[in-house]
């Protein structure tokens, strides 16, 4: 991850490193650069802003992650991953997340790892219909069965058995919806690249327009269902 960052803000006064090996994990899928050791991640030349919103036990506020949201938004982040999700909203939460949106940024969030045990099991910020909410696949494509289901999630990305970078610069096979989430950012940051030097035709100024391309790389982008949404994303001709 050496050379990724651009900026660090800590939000839980514990101090900006991770002592949990989560949000290193994350980032290590969306941006890890070659070196000849362990893995290459999806958009490994794009650069990294890292909020510390939840606690190294991983717990945490709407407060936290509402701040950490306004000061990525001020940054200029054009992409918000959030690998994390509660099973309420909040009004802060919502404001955050919408203020984000308005100001044209892409907000891409976990669906949760609640499983199928209910109608919808998708957590917040997941379980806001504006945001992007992806699903967790197997090797096969298949959901995965911890993969929270619901009819917000649109899409679905790798999520068992990830390999990445962890905390005490080690490496971690981790499995979660939380692991979905920054392949799905990582896509999302190859698609802004390419669009925002080709502004001429099928230009992206709204996280809408990104969501439009996702859906062309859907597997199947001409239905959805609770479990996978519009699919695994596979198509790499973006």
């Amino acid at each position: 991850l050496r050379g990724t960052v651009a900026g660090t803000e800590d939000f839980t006064r514990e101090g900006i490193e991770d002592g949990n090996g989560h949000g290193t994990h994350c980032a290590g899928i969306i941006a890890a650069r070659r070196n000849n050791v362990g893995f290459i991640g999806v958009a490994p030349k794009c650069k990294l802003l890292i909020g510390k919103v939840l606690r190294n036990s991983g717990s945490g506020s709407y407060e936290s992650v509402a701040q950490g949201i306004d000061w990525a938004v001020k940054k200029g982040a054009d992409i918000i991953s959030m690998s994390l999700g509660g099973p309420v909203t909040h009004p802060i939460l919502h404001r955050s997340i919408h203020l984000a949106l308005a100001e044209g940024r892409t907000v891409i969030c976990a669906a949760g790892n609640q499983g199928s045990f209910g109608t919808n099991t998708i957590g917040y910020p997941g379980r806001y219909g504006s945001v992007l909410t992806i699903a967790a696949h197997d090797p096969q494509g298949n959901p995965a069965g911890f993969s929270s289901r619901g009819g917000e999630i649109d899409f679905m990305a790798p999520g068992t058995n990830i390999w990445s970078a962890y905390k005490n610069g080690g490496y971690a096979s981790l499995s979660g919806t939380s692991m979905a989430t920054p392949f799905a950012a990582g896509m999302a940051a190859l698609i802004l690249s390419k669009h925002r030097q080709n502004q001429g035709q099928t230009p992206i100024n709204t996280s809408e327009d990104l969501r439009e391309h996702l859906l062309f790389m859907s597997s199947h982008p001409g239905w959805h269902d609770n479990s996978s949404g519009y699919g695994p994303i596979v198509r790499f001709s973006i």
